[in-house]
């Protein structure tokens, strides 16, 4: 799992591998673990990238989560004003 830019403001994009084309679910953490934002998508195969929108997240750290089947990507980005 990778993403871009950080830091950002207002959105996030990510690119990961899949196998297949499958349901994923991808959310958005503080650093304590509590779900913020949490969508369901569908992944192509190959490599697999899309963005999420960050609306009103206050500047700090955050965690993206992507979670498909058994496998789990985390990646710690920076929302900066």
């Amino acid at each position: 799992l990778n993403a871009f830019p950080n830091p950002t403001k207002y959105q996030i994009g990510y690119v990961f591998e899949s196998k297949d084309e499958a349901p994923y679910t991808i959310k958005v953490c503080d650093l304590l673990g509590k779900e913020l934002i949490a969508e369901t998508r569908v992944s192509s195969s190959g490599l697999h990238g899309d963005e999420i929108s960050l609306p009103g997240l206050p500047s700090g750290i955050y965690m993206l989560v992507v979670q498909k089947g058994p496998m789990i990507g985390r990646f710690k980005f920076n929302i900066s004003e």
